[in-house]
C-alpha cells in the first residue's frame, strides 16, 4: 500500500499502535526532515503540538470498523526543529493482513507562507512566555480526569515536576473527597467554574488551598474532551484573611470576643430569645479596684491580673456561653439556655474563683487579693439593640459597686436592682429575687 503513496504530491503518514510506520516524501518534507528513518518507531504525538494532542488522540480513537474515515479538520503539528505549523488533515482507517489497523493521514500546509509564521512565532513565543512565568498554573485534562498539561510552575506550587504528573488522575491531589464529587457537579451544571476553593495536596503531603477556574471541553462532534483552566495557589492569602478575621473580632490581651463582635453576637442572641423563647441571663463583669492596681503596680501587673482573671471566669462557664471584653476592666458575659436563680449561682462561682486569684507585688516579697463586681439582668425579646440590656445590667452593677464591691446585684426587667449575693455569703438569697424575676 505504501507504494501508491510515494510519488502524491500531498503528505500521507501512515501510522500503526500510535507509531509511525510510513511517510511518503511531501510528509518528510511537511515535518521538516531528510529521510523516513527520522520518524519510523517514533510516536505520531510527538509531532503534534502539545495544544492538540488529546484532540487528535481522540480522532484516532474514532476510527474502527464501524467508523472508516474523519472528518477533515486543522492541527498544529511540529517539525523536527521545533516549528510550528497548522495543516489541513484527513484521516482514515485499513486493515492490515494480520487484522490490525492502520491510520492513514494526509494533510496540506496551510501557514500560509512567511507572514503567517511570523505570527505564528510570535504567538508561540508569547505562549511559551506566558505559560511558563505566570503565576497561575494552566492545566488541561482528557476525558478521564488525568492530567495531559500543566504549567512549569507546578514545581513551584506542589513540589512535582511536570513529567511526574502527566497521566496522573486528578481525585490523587484531593484532600476532600467530597470537594472533588461538588466541583463535578457544577461543571456538569454549568460547563465551568470560577474561583472554587478547594484543598489540594503538595507532594509532602500537606494541605494547599487552591482556587479553581476551569471549564469542560468538547471536541466538534460535542464529544467530552476533558477540562482545562487555571490553578491558584491561596493558602497565604486565606491564612492572612483568618488574621486579620481573628485581629477584628478577638481581644488581643485576653483572647476573648471585642466589644464590637460580642455586642454583634449579644444581638444575635436577642433574636433566639424572641424566636425560640430560649432563657437568657447577662452579667457586666467589673474587676474591682482596678485604677489603684494600674496606678500603683503598672500596666503589666494590670494585664497579667486581667489575664488571670477572665481564666477564673471562664473556668465557671459552659461551652455555649458568650464572653467578650466590653473595655478596660469590664466585661460581658451572656449565659445560654439559663434562668436567673442558675445564672447567680454561676456568679457565686465567678465571685469565689476570682478571689482565689493572686497578684504578686514585684519587690514586696507580698500578694495582693482580686475581686470584681457583677450585674446581672435577664435577656428578653425588646432587648435590641442591645443597649437595654447593658442600662438595666449597668445600674445593677452601680449597685454591687456602692454596696462594697465583691458581690452580685441583680436587675429585672422592671424594678429597682437588688443584692442577692455577698463574697462573705455561704448561700444565696435567691428570695431577694424571685418577686423580680
Amino acid at each position: 500500500m505504501s507504494d501508491l503513496f510515494m510519488n502524491y504530491p500531498t503528505a500521507h503518514t501512515l501510522v500503526r499502535d500510535g507509531k509511525i510506520i510510513f511517510l511518503n516524501p511531501a510528509a518528510i518534507r511537511l515535518f521538516g526532515g531528510v529521510h523516513a528513518e527520522q520518524f519510523i518507531g517514533q510516536p505520531v504525538l510527538d509531532f503534534i503540538h502539545p495544544m492538540d494532542r488529546e484532540y487528535v488522540r481522540h480522532r484516532i480513537a474514532l476510527l474502527g470498523p464501524d467508523r472508516r474515515q474523519n472528518e477533515p479538520t486543522e492541527i498544529r503539528i511540529l517539525t523536527l526543529d521545533g516549528q510550528v505549523r497548522i495543516l489541513a488533515t484527513a484521516s482514515a482507517v485499513a486493515f492490515a493482513e494480520d487484522g490490525g489497523q492502520v491510520i492513514i493521514a494526509t494533510g496540506i500546509d496551510v501557514t500560509s507562507f512567511h507572514r503567517l509564521q511570523d505570527e505564528l512565532r510570535s504567538s508561540e513565543e508569547t505562549f511559551r512566555r506566558l505559560f511558563e512565568n505566570m503565576h497561575d498554573l494552566f492545566y488541561r485534562t482528557n476525558a478521564a480526569d488525568e492530567l495531559t498539561l500543566i504549567g512549569p510552575g507546578v514545581e513551584r506550587v506542589f513540589g512535582y515536576r511536570q513529567a511526574e504528573v502527566y497521566g496522573m488522575p486528578v481525585a490523587n491531589a484531593y484532600v476532600i473527597p467530597a470537594q472533588r464529587t461538588q466541583l463535578w457537579a457544577r461543571l456538569r451544571k454549568y460547563g465551568e467554574i470560577n474561583n472554587r476553593i478547594v484543598k489540594l495536596r503538595h507532594k509532602d503531603g500537606h494541605a494547599l488551598d487552591i482556587a479553581i477556574t476551569a471549564k469542560m471541553i468538547f471536541d466538534d462532534t460535542g464529544h467530552f474532551q476533558g477540562v482545562e483552566g487555571l490553578l491558584r495557589d491561596v493558602t497565604e492569602e486565606l491564612r492572612l484573611r483568618r488574621e486579620l478575621q481573628i485581629l477584628a473580632t478577638i481581644d488581643n490581651l485576653t483572647g476573648l470576643l471585642n466589644r464590637r463582635t460580642f455586642l454583634e453576637q449579644a444581638n444575635q442572641a436577642v433574636g433566639i430569645v424572641s424566636r425560640y423563647r430560649e432563657p437568657m441571663v447577662f452579667l457586666i463583669v467589673d474587676i474591682d479596684n482596678f485604677k489603684e492596681i494600674n496606678d500603683n503596680l503598672g500596666h503589666l501587673l494590670g494585664d497579667e491580673a486581667i489575664r488571670k482573671i477572665v481564666a477564673a471566669g471562664r473556668s465557671c462557664l459552659r461551652e455555649n456561653d458568650i464572653f467578650g471584653r466590653l473595655g478596660g476592666d469590664e466585661f460581658g458575659i451572656i449565659l445560654r439556655q439559663c434562668e436567673p436563680t442558675e445564672a447567680l449561682q454561676i456568679c457565686q462561682r465567678i465571685l469565689a474563683r476570682v478571689r482565689e486569684v493572686r497578684i504578686r507585688l514585684r519587690g514586696k516579697g507580698a500578694d495582693t487579693h482580686m475581686s470584681v463586681s457583677l450585674g446581672v439582668t435577664p435577656v428578653c425579646r425588646t432587648d435590641r439593640p442591645f443597649a437595654r440590656a447593658l442600662a438595666r445590667a449597668d445600674r445593677a452593677l452601680y449597685l454591687a459597686k456602692s454596696s462594697g464591691r465583691c458581690c452580685c446585684a441583680y436587675q429585672a426587667l422592671e424594678g429597682s436592682p437588688v443584692l442577692p449575693l455577698q463574697a462573705a455569703d455561704s448561700n444565696l438569697d435567691l428570695g431577694a429575687i424571685r418577686d423580680h424575676v
